[in-house]
């Protein structure tokens, strides 16, 4: 397979992909058609397809957390936004998140009554809100 068929041929099956999550019925069916359709004439198939997601979302979120600028502690003292922290407490606002990751950044808020807000590394999941007290601001 050339590499500009190989690009197109990858464009193609995350379009489909991409249609899975239409509200319309009858888009989704013709996407897994379609989807299996263009797999097959690449030489592959749906398990194939699997194969590669996992390996890709495994490598990417291992050399996410080996880089440098990726270091959780737990928290403690005062917290600044873009610190990452390891959340692994049973209860509170520094539980794990409800996909199970305990990986998150502290990140600004959009809320005029919340310091910071936690956004889950595994699932992008936010709006866990901190008070300005985790951030070292006294009210």
């Amino acid at each position: 397979m050339t590499s500009s068929v190989a690009i197109s041929t990858s464009r193609r099956i995350g379009q489909f992909i991409r249609l899975l999550g239409s509200d319309q019925p009858g888009e989704v069916s013709a996407a897994v058609q379609a989807l299996n359709r263009t797999l097959v004439s690449a030489g592959l198939d749906l398990h194939k397809l699997a194969d590669a997601v996992e390996t890709q979302l495994s490598s990417s979120k291992s050399a996410h957390y080996a880089s440098s600028t990726f270091r959780p502690r737990r928290p403690s003292g005062s917290l600044r936004i873009g610190d990452h922290l390891i959340c692994d407490r049973p209860e509170g606002v520094f539980r794990p998140c409800r996909c199970g990751s305990t990986n998150f950044t502290v990140a600004a808020s959009n809320n005029p009554w919340h310091a910071a807000e936690l956004h889950c590394h595994a699932c992008k999941r936010r709006g866990r809100w901190l008070a300005s007290r985790y951030m070292g601001v006294q009210a």
